[in-house]
Order: C-alpha cells, then sequence, then structure tokens
C-alpha cells in the first residue's frame, strides 16, 4: 500500500556520505511506517521492481492516482542511485534519484576526483513516500481512505 501524499517532513542527504548511505536511510525509514498486527513489512519506492526489471512502482503509483506526484504535487526519494565515472574530467558523478513534476529526475550529490584529490559536495532535500505490505485477510471496517474519513482496518 502506498499513500497518495507524501511525509510531511523532508529528508536531507548530502555529499559521498549521503551517497553511500541513501538506500539504507530510506529503508530505515520506511520501516517506521509499519504498524504492529497490521503490516508484514515496508519497502521504500524503487525505480524498478520484479525479476524482469520492467515493472516500476513509479508506473504501480501512476496507474493506481494516475500520476507519479503525490496530491500536494511534492517530489520525493526513489531508492536508486547510481555514479559515473568520466576519465576526461578526471571525476567520478555519483547521483540519486527523485520524482518531480511526474518524472524521475538525477541530482548529483557528489563529484570526486579519480585521484582522489579533491571533492564536491551538494545537498539536497525532499520527502518520503514509503509502501507499506498490508498482512493476508486485512479489511476496511469504515473510512474511505481520505484525511476526512481514513480507513480503519480489523
Amino acid at each position: 500500500m502506498v499513500s497518495e501524499n507524501t511525509s510531511s517532513n523532508k529528508v536531507t542527504f548530502y555529499g559521498s556520505s549521503g551517497y553511500i548511505n541513501y538506500i539504507d536511510v530510506l529503508k530505515d525509514i520506511a520501516k517506521n511506517y509499519e504498524t504492529n498486527g497490521i503490516t508484514s513489512g515496508s519497502r521504500y519506492i524503487n525505480y524498478m521492481v520484479g525479476d524482469d526489471s520492467k515493472t516500476y512502482d513509479t508506473d504501480l503509483i501512476e496507474s493506481v492516482f494516475g500520476t507519479m506526484n503525490d496530491i500536494n504535487n511534492h517530489g520525493y526519494w526513489i531508492a536508486n542511485c547510481h555514479e559515473y565515472r568520466y576519465e576526461a574530467s578526471g571525476y567520478t558523478f555519483y547521483y540519486v534519484n527523485f520524482v518531480s513534476g511526474n518524472s524521475i529526475n538525477s541530482f548529483e550529490i557528489a563529484q570526486i576526483a579519480i585521484d582522489g584529490y579533491g571533492e564536491v559536495h551538494n545537498e539536497e532535500q525532499n520527502y518520503i513516500r514509503p509502501i507499506v505490505i498490508l498482512k493476508s485477510g486485512i479489511t476496511s471496517i469504515n473510512g474511505n481512505g481520505s484525511k476526512e474519513s481514513p480507513w480503519k482496518v480489523n
């Protein structure tokens, strides 16, 4: 289950340490959304899921909500990152990914010189949008899922 909303607070990642810890931090934050007796686990929105690497969480979200954006049009982190080594520049570039403007974007969080002499660190903030996995047999006993009438489950 994924909410139509993102978190109320942003999470900041900074530089090479932000890149190194990116995926684990998102997974740890997602665990905080679990509810004992109702959920069987959690995970963070990933760009690619499934064995065929052709199924995307963002596609699933778009098919349900009609957009990858949340209802407030907030950007949010997705659990993908990558690096690009560019020999001609002498740097390796490190990127983290997020959804904004109904598209997947990359942010350069760090540049580290290939020879080890020089680094550039950048900072970025975004909201959180984890996925929780409901236990089997969970049903809605009332509510419609809106802010005014949230679902109550048995």
